[in-house]
């Protein structure tokens, strides 16, 4: 199927700041003459110094005022190579998906220099479906009218491109990224009974779906197929897919674009609502629940060997008073939902404990449990909680994306 891709919002950059920086604000009239004198400027520093400097400041202020200072400053800022270093440098948050919402999506921050937790809305053009992925600050949506849409957008840069999916009826989508290649895959899976079809797309290359057959090579999972891909969060990192279940982990290679089965870790929970599986940003991360307010965390070092590391035991026994009274009252319990920082800070939810039956503080207006979070740095110990909005109760088929803020432009995707 052919995939005409169309840059929706196209990206109006200029070679030359002239048109930003007018004459009249370079240089400035003498109240009390006619003659006219220069605004001083900065003593010029080696462009080494002014990259590292940049480095430091946050996407949306480089791209809506510190490209506009001067010439220099407006090239290294659109410089690709900036670009991609500003990704490694930058910590990522979380977009908080709970379902169409006219405000925005939810995006959940640590702000430095006390890494105090910021909620923003984030809103992205034709948005009524469903928010699937993020890679290296460009966000990949579905959406339906009339037919299936994949979209993907970059918020900062307010670029966005449109591409029709592979199949009428696409299950589950995702943007991948190999820094081997330095390209970015849409990746979109399908199929039917026993059957599971990929297609993907390489974002300024292909002028078409190309075709990929999982089902041959996954034998394993026939009978887990759609539970996988209804029920499990996508994740991705460098080269990488995962489509996680909770005893096994099916994962594509972007470079070679074939699957394999990766190991898990092994532990003595079966219970599969004990077991969750969620992207860092940057690798995938196994979390086993041990008791009420207690988990070990795994981290998936090396995916084509399926070698684990445990990243750290997370026990808040010792706060449960503090957490029944303030956030977790009984009836409910934490789960742990997703990351901040590139796995550095856990979040939780408080959600509904299915041992205890029926919950009437659903309805009580006051409490409303299902809004509370808790951010946990898992380095330090350090608890932090906050709210989430009216509109943004988290239930179960809601998702947070590991998302970073960045300069990564779509201009590559319509080549």
């Amino acid at each position: 199927m052919a995939a005409r891709i169309e840059n929706l919002r196209p990206c109006r950059r200029q070679n030359t700041v002239s048109g930003c920086l007018p004459e009249s604000k370079r240089l400035e009239s003498c109240p009390h003459s006619n003659q006219k004198k220069k605004v001083l400027c900065m003593p010029r520093l080696p462009q080494e110094i002014v990259f590292n400097i940049l480095l430091c400041l946050p996407a949306d202020i480089l791209y809506n005022v510190m490209r506009y200072v001067c010439q220099e400053w407006y090239n290294v800022i659109r410089d690709p190579v900036f670009a991609n270093a500003h990704v490694l440098k930058s910590d990522r948050g979380s977009l908080i998906w709970t379902g169409p919402n006219r405000l925005g999506v939810p995006y959940v921050e640590l702000m430095k220099p006390r890494d105090l937790i910021e909620m923003t809305r984030v809103r992205f053009p034709d948005f009524g479906g469903m928010l699937v992925s993020s890679c290296n600050g460009l966000v990949c949506y579905t959406t339906v009218k009339r037919s299936y849409y994949h979209y993907i957008a970059n918020p900062v840069t307010k670029e966005i491109v449109r591409i029709p999916t592979a199949s009428e009826v696409p299950w589950i989508s995702c943007l991948g990224y190999t820094s081997s290649s330095k390209e970015y895959k849409l990746v979109e899976f399908h199929g039917g009974h026993e059957r599971l079809d990929c297609g993907i797309l390489t974002l300024g290359v292909d002028k078409e779906w190309r075709f990929l057959d999982a089902t041959n090579q996954t034998l394993k999972i026939k009978r887990f197929l759609i539970e996988v891909l209804v029920g499990s969060q996508v994740a991705t990192d460098d080269g990488f897919v995962h489509l996680p279940y909770y005893s096994f982990n099916l994962t594509l290679d972007l470079e070679s674009e074939t699957f394999f089965l990766c190991s898990v870790p092994n532990c003595s929970n079966t219970e599969r609502e004990d077991r969750k599986y969620f992207g860092t940003g940057r690798s995938l991360c196994f979390m086993d629940r041990k008791g009420k307010f207690s988990w070990e965390l795994w981290l998936l070092k090396n995916v084509p060997t399926g070698d684990w590391t445990k990243l750290a035991t997370i026990d808040l026994g010792s706060q449960e008073q503090w957490l029944r009274q303030s956030l977790c009252p009984q009836g409910f319990r934490l789960g742990p939902i997703g990351w901040l920082k590139d796995g550095e800070i856990a979040i939780f939810h408080v959600n509904y404990d299915p041992s205890f039956g029926n919950l009437t503080l659903f309805h009580d207006a006051e409490a409303q449990p299902l809004r509370n979070c808790i951010a946990y740095n898992v380095k330090t110990g350090a608890m932090n909680s906050y709210k989430l909005d009216e509109d943004d109760n988290f239930y179960s088929g809601g998702s947070y994306v590991p998302h970073v803020k960045s300069l990564v432009s779509l201009e590559f995707a319509t080549n």
